[in-house]
């Protein structure tokens, strides 16, 4: 038997988003959505209505269920449910607003860091958000604490629940020199020694890599002291902005890089044990 219900009934439905939480609601009518975003809009109390069908923006083809499903949102829209009870019809309204947050940028950071260096104060745009990454904490930067190698650093900025994120690489580096004299050998051309602890042989042992020379033009050697004790250890050849160029897998005593088409400017060896724990991370000039 069908039941008719008064035509006040109708008034008792009413449009909320689903999982609020996930979203900003202004007022009783709006939801802010992040970029790109997910939103549910769920209509209530619909046992008081015969029919449902919504309309708005971009919606394609009929839409009779209560809840009507918006992805990637882009963009302040309108979405309306045209509900029915018997002969009285009524249209509820909702905004569905796209929340855009500012595009973060970092700045005060350049992209080769001394370890020894002070830390630094990190700065970005616009002002409010977060630094994270490593040996990053309360807003500075500690080189020490990074270590050697690459390190990546992200800055978030975060509005009405939505994010957006800037990250930025420096690379750790321990010389200050260009020809990086650990160690100075007698030679036509400078040679850069990298010392440093093999820790995969017992008991823990001491050793060299010369590399040379150091500016290269068209070559680089890199004589490795105990090669055969380096098992799983690799050297990697990156450019200024920490991209991997060449990596090489110590099997012999001796390991020739060439270097004659590549541009010139400061390059980095990098040494890690099979851990993956970087060992040494050294300045290399190409002429």
């Amino acid at each position: 038997e069908r039941i008719n219900f008064i035509s006040n009934d109708i008034n008792k439905v009413s449009i909320s988003v689903q999982n609020p939480q996930n979203y900003t609601l202004v007022g009783d009518t709006t939801v802010l959505v992040c970029s790109n975003g997910n939103v549910v809009l769920q209509l209530n109390n619909t046992q008081f209505i015969d029919t449902i069908m919504w309309t708005g923006t971009g919606l394609v083809g009929n839409h009779y269920n209560n809840q009507l499903s918006l992805n990637n949102v882009t963009g302040n829209k309108l979405y309306t449910a045209n509900i029915g009870n018997g002969s009285c019809n009524k249209s509820l309204n909702f905004k569905v607003n796209e929340q855009i947050v500012a595009t973060p940028q970092i700045q005060n950071i350049a992209s080769l860091v001394f370890k020894n260096d002070n830390p630094i104060n990190l700065s970005g745009t616009p002002t409010g958000g977060m630094f994270t990454g490593k040996g990053v904490t309360n807003g500075v930067f500690n080189p020490t604490q990074a270590g050697l190698g690459k390190a990546s650093i992200t800055y978030t900025i975060t509005e009405n629940k939505c994010s957006k994120s800037a990250n930025i690489q420096t690379i750790v580096y321990d010389t200050t020199q260009t020809t990086c004299n650990d160690t100075i050998l007698v030679s036509v051309d400078d040679t850069l020694v990298i010392n440093f602890l093999i820790t995969t042989v017992n008991p823990v042992k001491n050793t060299s890599v010369k590399v040379y020379p150091n500016p290269a033009t068209t070559s680089i050697n890199i004589e490795f002291e105990d090669f055969n004790q380096l098992d799983n250890y690799k050297v990697e050849f990156l450019n200024s902005v920490g991209q991997l160029i060449q990596t090489i897998n110590i099997n012999n005593s001796l390991e020739v890089i060439d270097v004659s088409n590549l541009s010139k400017g400061i390059y980095f060896l990098q040494i890690s044990n099979p851990s993956g724990n970087i060992k040494a991370n050294k300045k290399i000039v190409i002429n």
